[in-house]
């Protein structure tokens, strides 16, 4: 129920409010789909929130339109719910258990069809008879109206009672306050309204009418000059008495009015100069209340201001003591008024009350000391969770996020300060092997930074120590051991020698920082490498990698210098440091600045720099190459411990902050507290809690037993699911005549044959399917993201070529490139499985729209949701992601005790989902050497379910194998068919069921629309979507299926769930959603016996890697776009890749 955990916002209502009886304030959260509950539990620790009612919700009642609130109705002492709904008022009686019994109606009054409006006509649920029950108050046109409860749940008829503080006689929400409150004592609410001349007040008469209004005290009023948007009042009890006073923030401060409990007040007074408008609290930024803080019975004042918690204990008398203050819940810390929702209750049951907020990452609590101040913030969580991860796993993820990733860390550019250079035969010649870009236009000078170290005595002999004795940042500490990568290498091949600058990026979330390195020489660079070694250490509540620039500045700032060892002008120096136990000897010609050099002989241990260059000029040998490493070393620890202060406290320290946070999220799945940090030998173990109000579980219901049919003679399914491309694309040639390159198969609807050809219209011009004739024709990934699937759908499958025009502005004769198709001479392998097993021509893909969600409906059989609980219908961004917590069909395996194995290229869909970030067992490298899926296959030992992705990464030389245009489809077939070999020749063969599809038609033409009735009906609407994606090429082999045959039923991607739920869980199949529920599965196309005797098949080289040229401009639904790619990266540097 946070700002960013779950998405809450200010349309989701949230209140904090007792329950179970047991006087600790419960949570109420109204959510998108409903009303959420967590339940205290003690020492402000709260249930796992849980979804107790599916209306009231932020979809249907809406916070300017429908007042919902907390009050006891049947006098248990729990809270119930009352709303104020478009057509009646709505109650929920409280189970007493944090849960709910069904809303239902209770009146037809106060309501927004009868004209009440949240902006016009204030609403209260209250006691006013003093029965313990609340009743309905209203402050309608003509007057207060009131409905007195009955004690369970329902009305007496709602009836006009006074003809005063009303709209008709000028009250106005915006600039008079009502509020309903006991004046007397008798626990029986009365009326207080601040009006235009001062405070009016009409007592209850106990039977749900009150007295008539007098005017009681000329303060705190419009003509005084106070105003809703500046000056917030409260009536509440300040002395003890049981009797309501006033309480006022006015521009000079704070001012009181006691109560004389006849429903007068005494004059106003002036008592505190704080919390005050001219101190700059402001409505809109500074929450203010008044809450009982040390359990004497009288109101205290809590504030949250920009630096934190402002807090004034009351004396009793309508004054209140010094002003104390909290660092925390402000502004400060990143707390507002929009986005926070901060309350002051009693969560202990002890009588004080204490501080809950609603932050970014969940709910925070402070409990009350009794005297005004607090105790540490904690995070309110159900129990503290713990992650283990494999020691030779974690070095091998930070190896690959600090030093070996496809976008570095640190990216090194070079340039040329001649003007310009011609980059030539003659002249310059540049290679990275990390992909950073080279920059020749760029202009550089390069002057000398050292400095000398001053003596004392020009002549005289200096003796000293360094000694950096270990400092103490943490409790716990790992270190890892030295992680060495050459990926960041830049090699200039000499040519005629130039003065370069050396420019790094330092990148941390997109943020770069430019470090300069200077020389004042021409040089050529032969190499360049930055090594990092990364540490685990708890710092607070949260991971630190960069303990060791702490530990530096805390021993240089407290200067600790001793004796001996000499040094005289013009001879070498020598001296000593003394870190973390071991004493490190640095000699050098030339002496800087004492901190300086130090600094750069610790930083060699855990930032090392490896620069080769020649130099002219008659410079020392390794001079300039030194100089250019301590310079890059002085400014990446620069940025690593640049803050406010420059201390290990500081808040302010942007890039090692941002590191960290992003190390934490992939080590744990989110920003969450870090409350523990151990390891052995083996693994590391990291404790850390998780928020309330996280993105719910879908419910599971139990589903009827399927009949495992003809699937019974499966034993183990393969599924291969490659990347964006359609069946036309692919297939379609099968039904073209010979004469058109095709198999002329009737039986598959596939493309017509001229002059019957499919066509779409693009400015009055046809253009139809046409024959490609290279495997790597496309140069631009078409879109395919849901609004450009839609269109491309249209009304007959008429938008693909304007589709693909608009979106990179092409004329008709290139945006036609859509529509065309290959033939076997390109797809080999599927020719030849289609002549051997089972074309399915209904296959669609399960959602109109990009690859993400298509693999979503394959693994969990739902969309993915984003953290407002809204399915989503186009693939996240790269900073968008979030580890995903739905069920997958493979927690449902494991459950039933069904193995499984996920087959990864470098790196796959599966670890985007929480539970597997790093599953180094069941997620293997698909040529493993030892548990390779070929390897296995071979040896008999695939388990039951096998998944395989493709090599996603389409980059130059990458490998990659998934057909995601604009790559060589050549590659996709070999991948097919070594894995239909493999499988063929291994012993497992006569009980194996392959399946090989698409995710998503990838923008490619196909003349079947999803949008048919016929497919229509049975497409489960999601997210107001009620039609399939494009149909995707999908190929059943098995020696259970007839060769060369076609099955015309509706698949789509639910259709793997269903068929692996109908093999190996029949008796207690998993509820999946409805998509599963009702989707076909492979049982139906499987025969009664089996092929004998099939021939493994010709499995064709892989291209030649050659660089492609792509005229690309990337978009953020392709699995080919920089979004993607920074997702993949992502989960590469998460994971590493198994060497």
């Amino acid at each position: 129920m946070s700002w960013t955990g779950q998405n809450w916002g200010p349309e989701e209502l949230r209140f904090v409010a007792d329950l179970t009886g047991d006087g600790k304030a419960d949570i109420v959260g109204f959510g998108r789909d409903g009303v959420w509950t967590a339940v205290n539990k003690g020492v402000r620790i709260f249930s796992q929130p849980h979804m107790s009612l599916t209306s009231f919700n932020s979809q249907g009642w809406r916070v300017d339109q429908h007042v919902r609130l907390l009050a006891d109705l049947t006098g248990d002492g729990k809270a119930d719910i009352i709303g104020f709904g478009d057509n009646d008022v709505v109650i929920a009686l409280n189970n007493g258990d944090g849960t709910f019994a069904q809303d239902q109606s209770a009146l037809t009054q106060f309501i927004t069809n009868k004209g009440w409006r949240v902006d016009q006509h204030p609403r209260f649920a209250i006691d006013i008879t003093g029965d313990g029950k609340a009743d309905i108050v209203g402050f309608w046109n003509d007057g207060v109206w009131t409905a007195l409860g009955n004690g369970d749940g329902t009305f007496q008829a709602p009836r006009l009672v006074l003809e005063g503080f009303s709209v008709n006689q000028g009250w106005r929400v915006d600039q008079h306050p009502r509020f309903v409150v006991d004046l007397t004592g008798d626990g029986k609410a009365d009326i207080v309204g601040f009006g235009n001349d001062g405070v009016w007040t009409a007592l209850s008469n106990g039977d749900g009418t009150f007295q008539a209004p007098r005017f009681v005290l000329e303060g705190f009023s419009v003509n005084q000059g106070w105003r809703v948007d500046q000056h917030p009042r409260f009536v509440v009890d300040l002395t003890g008495d049981g009797k309501a006073d006033i309480v006022g923030f006015g521009n000079d401060g704070v001012w009181t009015a006691l109560s004389n409990g006849d429903g007068t007040f005494q004059a106003p007074k002036l008592v505190l100069e704080g919390f005050t408008v001219n101190q700059g609290w402001r409505v809109e930024q500074h929450v203010r209340l008044l809450a009982d803080l040390t359990s004497d019975g009288k109101a205290d004042i809590i504030g949250f201001g920009n630096d934190g918690v402002w807090t004034a204990l009351s004396n009793g008398d309508g004054t209140f003591g010094e002003l104390k203050l909290f660092e925390n819940f402000g502004i400060n810390q990143g707390w507002q008024v929009a986005l926070h929702p901060r309350f002051v209750v009693d969560l202990t049951g002890v009588g004080k009350a204490d501080i809950i907020g609603f932050g970014n990452d969940g709910v925070w609590t402070a409990l009350s000391n009794g005297d005004g101040t607090f105790a540490e913030v904690k995070f309110a969580t159900d129990e503290v969770q713990h992650r283990i991860i494999d020691l030779n796993f974690v070095e091998r993820i930070l190896d690959t996020f600090f030093n070996n990733r496809e976008r570095p860390l640190f990216q090194l550019k070079l340039g040329s300060s001649k003007t310009p250079p011609k980059f030539g035969e003659s002249a310059l010649t540049v290679a990275m092997d990390s992909g950073s870009g080279l920059d020749p236009s760029r202009q550089y000078d390069f002057d000398n930074p050292l400095t000398s170290f001053p003596l004392a005595d020009e002549g005289s002999s200096l003796e000293f120590t360094i000694e950096l004795g270990p400092v103490p940042i943490a409790t716990y500490k790992y270190y890892f051991r030295n992680v060495y990568s050459d990926k960041l290498t830049a090699e200039l091949v000499r040519g005629e020698p130039l003065s370069l600058l050396l420019t790094i990026h330092f990148e941390t979330e997109g943020l770069e920082i430019k470090v300069e390195g200077h020389t004042g020489q021409d040089i050529d660079f032969d190499g360049f490498n930055i090594v990092l070694q990364p540490e685990i250490t708890k710092r607070g509540d949260s991971l630190d990698l960069f303990g060791f620039v702490d530990e530096i500045e805390s021993a240089l700032m407290s200067g600790k210098i001793g004796q001996p060892l000499s040094f005289r002008p013009g001879s070498e120096y020598t001296f000593t440091v003394q870190f973390r136990g071991e004493t490190i000897v640095q000699r050098g010609p030339v002496l800087k600045s004492l901190p300086g050099i130090i600094r750069n002989t610790l930083l060699k241990r855990f930032i090392q720099t490896h620069v080769s260059v020649n130099v002219g000029g008659g410079w020392p040998d390794g001079y300039v190459a030194d100089t250019v490493k301590e310079t890059i070393n002085a400014k990446i620890y620069d940025q690593l411990k640049a803050g406010k202060n420059s201390t290990a406290d500081s808040t302010d320290n942007a890039q090692r902050d941002s590191l960290n946070a992003k190390v934490r999220r992939w080590l744990v799945g989110g920003d969450f507290p870090i409350t523990g940090l151990s390891s052995d030998n083996t693994t590391l173990t990291i404790d850390y809690l998780v928020p309330p109000g996280r993105v719910p579980l879908f419910p599971e219901n139990p589903q009827l037993p399927l009949d495992p049919g003809r699937l019974a003679n499966i034993d183990h399914i393969v599924v291969l699911m490659m990347e964006n491309r359609s069946f036309d694309h692919m297939l379609g040639y099968l039904s073209l005549d010979a004469a058109h390159n095709g198999r002329a198969r009737k039986d598959i609807e596939g493309l017509y044959s001229p002059p019957n050809a499919h066509s779409n219209f693009f400015q009055e011009k046809k253009y139809s399917s046409f024959r490609i004739a290279t495997p790597d024709f496309i140069t631009k990934s078409p879109p395919h993201e849901h609004a450009a699937v839609d269109e491309q759908i249209g009304a007959d499958m008429d938008g693909f070529v304007r589709s693909y025009a608009a979106k990179y502005k092409l004329d008709g004769e290139e945006a036609s490139h859509i529509m065309g198709y290959y033939d076997a001479a390109n797809v080999p392998v599927y020719d030849e499985l289609a002549k051997k097993f089972l074309v399915c021509d209904r296959w669609f893909a399960a959602h109109p729209g990009p690859t993400f969600c298509n693999r979503f409906y394959t693994l969990t059989g739902r969309l993915n949701r984003d953290d407002f609980e809204v399915f989503q219908v186009d693939n996240f961004s790269g900073a968008d992601f979030k580890p995903v917590a739905t069920r997958t069909i493979f927690d449902h395996l494991y459950e039933h005790g069904v193995s499984w194995r996920y087959y990864q290229h470098r790196y796959c869909t599966l670890r985007l989902f929480a539970k597997y970030t790093f599953d180094h067992q069941n997620i293997v490298d698909f040529d493993d050497a030892a548990h390779g899926f070929e390897a296995c296959a071979a040896a008999g030992t695939l388990p039951s379910v096998t998944f395989i992705d493709p090599n996603f990464v389409d980059e130059p030389d990458a490998g990659d194998n998934d057909d995601a245009a604009p790559g060589n489809i050549s590659a996709g077939q070999t991948l097919v068919g070594r894995i239909v070999n493999a499988l063929m020749k291994g012993p497992k063969w006569g009980k194996t069921l392959f399946i090989v599809t698409y995710d998503e038609h990838g923008g490619f033409y196909d003349h079947v629309n999803p949008k048919d009735p016929a497919y229509r009906a049975t497409a489960v609407p999601v997210c107001g979507i009620d039609y399939y994606g494009v149909r995707v090429p999908t190929i059943v082999v098995s020696p259970w299926v007839a060769a060369g045959t076609v099955s015309h039923e509706v698949f789509d991607h639910t259709s793997i769930i269903k068929t692996i739920a109908r093999r190996f869980m029949s008796a207690n199949p998993p509820d999946m959603g409805e998509r599963v529920a009702k989707a076909n599965d492979l049982s139906i196309v499987l025969q009664a016996t089996s092929q004998q005797d099939i021939e493994p098949i010709a499995v064709p080289p892989p291209p030649k890697a050659r660089h492609i040229e792509r005229e690309l401009e990337w978009q953020s639904t392709s699995p080919n776009s920089t979004e993607f790619k920074d997702v993949m990266r992502f989960l590469m540097s998460r994971f590493g890749r198994n060497k």
